[in-house]
C-alpha cells in the first residue's frame, strides 16, 4: 500500500494513454515514478513519447513521459502485426537502452498469433534466440477449451457479388449490394460481423445497410466501430456490442480496428481481402469459442489492387499471396488448428537510427517554432493522425484544453483536404505554446500529432458514423467540456504550472525545501535502482536550488502585482516568494526564466564538494524543470519574428537577462543553513565555446552530460526533479498566514 495527496492505494494503478490531459492528480502517472503503474494506450501516444515527442502532449512534458518510459519499464507490444514502421522502432528503441544504458531494466516483450522473429530483426536489433520465445506447448493442447477454440469450425467462402452495378472510381464495389449480401447471409439471434479495410469504405456499408432496413422494415440491430470516434462514442459502442444480442441479432460493420483487443465471436464473417496476418486475426472473431457447430467465413476480392489496396500500399505483393491462399481454401474451415504456418515477410520503412534518437533528445523548436517530426516511426506511411475536438464559441478562441472524450482521431491528408474544400472551406486552430494562444493554421501547417480544434458549427462529425468530412451537421459538443469549473487553457512557454493542487503564498525558503524532501523521499523509494551517490547529490542539490531564481526582482514583482499597493503589498516585500495566491501577473522582461537564472547561480555557487560533471549536472537539471529551457540557450522563434516586423526593436536580452549588462541576484535563504549571497547573473557561458573566466558553453555541458550519462538517463533525472516540484507544489501551503494577518 502507499499513500498520495488523493488517498492510499494497494498493488498497481492504471492509466490509459488516450492524448487529452487527466484531471485528476492521482490519473498524473508521470507524478510517481516510484509508484508501479500499467499504462495502457496505442502505439501512437506511447512511442511517440518514448521518442521525446509525445502527441497530445505538452511539448514542455515531453521529456518527463521520455524519461518515464525509457527506465525501469516492461514494454509489452500486442499484435505487433499491425504496428507498420511503429515494429522496427520498437526493437531499436530496445536496442538502443540496452547500448545507451538505462536506470532500471526495461525490457520488451512482442505478442501476436503470427508472430515471425524475423520480424523483429534490425540494424542495431539481433533475431531473439528461440530461448527468448514463449508459445504454447504440448501440454496447452490437452486443455479441452483451448483445443475447442483451435478446431472451431468455421468454412470459407468467396464472397461473389453480380457487379451488375456501377461503382465510383474509388469504391472496389458497390455499397448496396454488399449490405444487401450481409443480410441474405445473417442468421436471427446470432452476430454477424463485417471487417472492411479503410473508414469510408466501412461507413458506405454501414449506410447501405441503414438504407436497407428501412426499405424492409428490418429490426437487426446495427453497430458502426472504427478508430474514427471520439472516446466517448467509441466506450459507448464498446458497451452496446458487450450487450446481450437481441431476438433478430445484431450486425456489427469494422475496420481494422476490430483485429486487436475486442473479444466477440460472430456466426457470420465478412472480410475485405487483406494482408494473411490481419486475415488470421479476423477469422479469430469468428465461432470464437468454438460454440456454433458451424460458422461461414466470406471474403472479398479487390481486384484493382493499384486503386484499392489503401492502407496497404507498398504490400501489394502480401495481398496477393493471401488471394492464393484463400483460393486454395475455399471451402475448407480457417479454423486456427487448420491453418497452413506461413513465413509471411514485413518490410521495414523507417528504421529509427542512433543519430535519429541522440537529436531528439532535443525539444527546443527551430526558427519556425516546429519540431523534429517522428511520424514516419511512429506508424509511416499515410496512417497518420491528428487529434481532433469541436468546440462553441463566439470571437477569437479563447478554449480550454480538451478533454480525452473530446478528441476524435483524423488522418492528416483527410484533414488537409477537409480545410482546403474551395466548396465549404473550413478553420482550424493548434495551440502555440510559445505566443500562449490558439493560433489558426491551414492546410500546410497540418502535422502528425497535433492537437487541433474546430467550431462545432462547421460539421465533420456525427455521433453515428464518427468522422465524417462530408457532414454539414454541427457537431455536439461533448458535454463534460461545457463545465466551466473544469480544466484550462493548454500550457503557455509563459506558463509555470506547477501547482496541481491548492494555491497559496508560500515563500522560496519553504518550497525550496519541500522539494528537496519529496526529491529525497523519490530516491528512498527508488533504491532498488542504486543510483550513485554522486547522482543522488546532484538530485538532491538540484531539487533545493531549482528555484533561487526566482529571488530575481523581475520574478517577485511578477507576482507582487496580484496585491494591490497597500501596506499589505510592502509587508510581503520582507519575504521572497517562490508561489502567490493567484496566477501571478505579467514579466517586465518578456520570456524571463527563473530556472536560467537559477543554473547559472549554482555553476557559480554550488555548495562544497560539488564540483566537475556533479555541478554540471545538478545545474542542468534545475535549468530544465520547467521543460522550456534544456540543451540550448537561445532566443526564441517567436522573438526573431518580432525583429522582422519591427527592426528597431531593442532585443538586448536573451530569456529575460541582459547579454551586454550586469544582472544581480539578490541573496536567498534556501533552507537548512543555505543561504546564497547576492551574485552577478553571468550570460556567458550563453556563448560558443570557453568564456573568459573559463567556463565551457551551456550547449557544451549539456551535451557532455547527455553523451556521458545517455539519453535515456540523463531525461529521467530531469523527470525526479521534476515529479518532486510538482508534488510540493500540489501540498496545501499558505506560508502567509503564518507570517502576516491576511
Amino acid at each position: 500500500a502507499f499513500t498520495t495527496p488523493c488517498g492510499s492505494y494497494t498493488g498497481f494503478l492504471g492509466q490509459a494513454l488516450l492524448g487529452g490531459e487527466p484531471l485528476t492528480q492521482m490519473t498524473q502517472w508521470y507524478l510517481y515514478p516510484e509508484k508501479p503503474f500499467i499504462i495502457v494506450g496505442t502505439q501512437d501516444m506511447l512511442l511517440s513519447r518514448a521518442l521525446n515527442r509525445g502527441y497530445g502532449s505538452s511539448p514542455f512534458m515531453w521529456p518527463v513521459e521520455y524519461g518515464l518510459l525509457n527506465n525501469d519499464c516492461l514494454w509489452v507490444m500486442d499484435e505487433v502485426q499491425l504496428m507498420a514502421n511503429g515494429l522496427p522502432t520498437s526493437t531499436q528503441l530496445a536496442a538502443f537502452r540496452q547500448s545507451f544504458g538505462t536506470y532500471g531494466p526495461c525490457h520488451t516483450l512482442w505478442m501476436s498469433a503470427t508472430v515471425s522473429q524475423e520480424w523483429l530483426h534490425t540494424v542495431d536489433f539481433p533475431t531473439s534466440a528461440d530461448d527468448d520465445t514463449l508459445s504454447l506447448n504440448p501440454e496447452d493442447f490437452q486443455n479441452d477449451g483451448l483445443e475447442r477454440r483451435r478446431k472451431a469450425i468455421k468454412l470459407l467462402h468467396r464472397l461473389e457479388l453480380p457487379r451488375q452495378r456501377r461503382t465510383r472510381a474509388d469504391q472496389p464495389y458497390d455499397y448496396g449490394e454488399i449490405a444487401g449480401a450481409i443480410l441474405e447471409r445473417h442468421q436471427q439471434g446470432t452476430l454477424t460481423l463485417g471487417v472492411f479495410n479503410t473508414v469510408p469504405r466501412a461507413q458506405g456499408v454501414f449506410q447501405g445497410l441503414q438504407d436497407a432496413l428501412k426499405k424492409a422494415g428490418g429490426n437487426q440491430e446495427l453497430l458502426l466501430v472504427h478508430s474514427r470516434f471520439r472516446l466517448k462514442e467509441r466506450r459507448q459502442r464498446a458497451e452496446e456490442i458487450g450487450h446481450d444480442l437481441p431476438a433478430a441479432g445484431r450486425i456489427v460493420i469494422a475496420t481494422q480496428a476490430i483485429e486487436a483487443g475486442v473479444d466477440i465471436s460472430a456466426r457470420v464473417l465478412i472480410t475485405d481481402l487483406a494482408p494473411w496476418s490481419s486475415l488470421v486475426q479476423r477469422f479469430g472473431r469468428c465461432n470464437r469459442y468454438g460454440e456454433f457447430p458451424q460458422a461461414k467465413v466470406f471474403w472479398l476480392d479487390l481486384l484493382d489492387l493499384q486503386k484499392h489496396a489503401f492502407p496497404y500500399e507498398g504490400k501489394e505483393d502480401s495481398l496477393v499471396q493471401a488471394r492464393a491462399r484463400l483460393e486454395n481454401m475455399e471451402g475448407q474451415s480457417v479454423a486456427p488448428a487448420s491453418l497452413p504456418e506461413v513465413d509471411e515477410t514485413i518490410r521495414h520503412g523507417a528504421v529509427l537510427r542512433r543519430r535519429d534518437l541522440v537529436s531528439l533528445f532535443d525539444t527546443t523548436p527551430d526558427l519556425s517554432g516546429s519540431y523534429l517530426d517522428v511520424s514516419r516511426f511512429v506508424r509511416g506511411g499515410e496512417d497518420m493522425d491528428v487529434q481532433v475536438f469541436w468546440r462553441d464559441w463566439e470571437g477569437d478562441p479563447n478554449e480550454r484544453s480538451p478533454e480525452r472524450e473530446e478528441l476524435c482521431s483524423v488522418p492528416v491528408g483527410q484533414m488537409k483536404d477537409f480545410l482546403s474544400n474551395r466548396s465549404r472551406p473550413q478553420q482550424a486552430w493548434r495551440w502555440d505554446h510559445l505566443e500562449s494562444e490558439w493560433q489558426r493554421i491551414e492546410q500546410r501547417d497540418v502535422r502528425p500529432g497535433q492537437t487541433l480544434l474546430m467550431k462545432a458549427e462547421v460539421g465533420g462529425y456525427t455521433i453515428e458514423k464518427g468522422w465524417e468530412p462530408d457532414s454539414i451537421s454541427n457537431v455536439p459538443v461533448a458535454q463534460d467540456s461545457l463545465d466551466e469549473a473544469i480544466g484550462q487553457p493548454p500550457e503557455g512557454y509563459d506558463d509555470e504550472r506547477t501547482n496541481t493542487g491548492q494555491r497559496g503564498w508560500v515563500t522560496l525558503r519553504n518550497h525550496s525545501l519541500h522539494v528537496k524532501e519529496e526529491a529525497q523521499r523519490t530516491l528512498e523509494a527508488l533504491s532498488n535502482l542504486a543510483l550513485p551517490e554522486e547522482i543522488r547529490d546532484s538530485v538532491v542539490t538540484a531539487a533545493q536550488w531549482h528555484d533561487v531564481g526566482k529571488a530575481h526582482c523581475s520574478f517577485q514583482e511578477m507576482l507582487l502585482q496580484t496585491l494591490p499597493e497597500s501596506e499589505e503589498q510592502s509587508e510581503y516585500r520582507k519575504e521572497l516568494w517562490a508561489k502567490s495566491g493567484g496566477r501571478g501577473g505579467n514579466h517586465s522582461r518578456p520570456y524571463f526564466r527563473h530556472e536560467v537564472a537559477s543554473a547559472l547561480v549554482l555553476l557559480q555557487r554550488a555548495p562544497a564538494g560539488l564540483t566537475g560533471w556533479a555541478r554540471d549536472l545538478a545545474a542542468y537539471l534545475a535549468m530544465s524543470h520547467h521543460g522550456r529551457v534544456r540543451l540550448s540557450l537561445r532566443s526564441l522563434p517567436t522573438l526573431a519574428r518580432d525583429r522582422n516586423r519591427n527592426p528597431n526593436l531593442d532585443y538586448q536580452y536573451l530569456l529575460g537577462f541582459p547579454i551586454d549588462a550586469n544582472d544581480f541576484l539578490p541573496a536567498a535563504d534556501l533552507g537548512e543553513n543555505v543561504t546564497v549571497p547576492e551574485t552577478e547573473i553571468d550570460m556567458s557561458i550563453s556563448q560558443m565555446g570557453i568564456a573568459e573566466n573559463g567556463e565551457r558553453s551551456w550547449l557544451d555541458c549539456s551535451l557532455s552530460l547527455r553523451d556521458s550519462l545517455g539519453p535515456f538517463r540523463l531525461a529521467y533525472l530531469e523527470a525526479l526533479i521534476r515529479t518532486a516540484d510538482r508534488r510540493a507544489s500540489s501540498q496545501k501551503q499558505h506560508d502567509a498566514s503564518e507570517h502576516y494577518d491576511c
